[in-house]
């Protein structure tokens, strides 16, 4: 039997096809989106909890800066605005986190997170609702950020929480090194912002640390 091909007339005004028009997809582009502008350089901190170091009933942990190993609060220099855009958690059990900022030692920000147990909850903001430019924005002052995570519950806690900090350049500031902690012994020093492979001055042992930033000037 022969084929016969039709042209059928297209009707109504709803949501275009998506199999043939694509680019009108983007969810899948939001960490894309997420990336580090030229002017900005990213800070990712994290509480990490295995069965093996859980966090205790009753007890109280800061995130860590996962490029120097340090634990928060972080000092955001004069000349640099900060947003929270990323928030990510993964609990067994009843926590309250609390991220807090204070500009040159005033409170300003104190925001209560209560994420639920045996869930994974992962959020991008692209709708910034906590950043200092809303109330520096002349960029005239340092700010101090921190975040704690408490457990409220009767057992053992164990999981992951993560935050990812987006710092902007106002003029002409940069920062050039950072300061890190070593993983073995503790000691604190100055290295190069951008160096990753590190060699502890007191121990003598190497660790590596992530560089969360692509612009030259950061």
């Amino acid at each position: 039997m022969a084929r016969k091909e039709y042209t059928v007339e297209k009707r109504g005004v709803g949501k275009p096809d998506y199999s043939s028009e694509i680019f009108h997809i983007t969810r899948g582009e939001t960490p894309r989106l997420m990336e580090p502008r030229d002017e900005e350089k990213q800070k990712i901190f994290a509480l990490f909890l295995p069965a093996a170091a859980p966090l205790g009933v009753g007890e109280t942990k800061h995130l860590m800066d996962l490029e120097t190993m340090l634990d928060m609060p972080y000092t955001v220099p004069a000349g640099y605005t900060w947003e929270l855009r990323e928030w990510m958690g993964s609990i067994n059990g009843a926590v309250v986190d609390v991220g807090s900022a204070t500009m040159d030692g005033i409170p300003v920000l104190a925001i209560p997170i209560y994420p639920g147990p045996d869930y994974c909850t992962h959020e991008y903001e692209q709708i910034i609702a906590f950043s200092s430019a809303f109330y520096d924005p002349l960029v005239e002052h340092a700010w101090v950020f921190d975040y704690t995570v408490k457990n409220l519950d009767t057992i053992p806690i164990t999981g992951v929480i993560q935050i990812s900090l987006y710092l902007h350049r106002i003029g002409t500031a940069e920062m050039t090194e950072k300061t890190v902690k070593c993983k073995y012994c503790g000691h604190e020093f100055k290295v190069p912002l951008r160096q990753t492979i590190i060699d502890c001055p007191s121990c003598g042992k190497r660790f590596v640390v992530p560089f969360y930033g692509r612009a030259p000037v950061v």
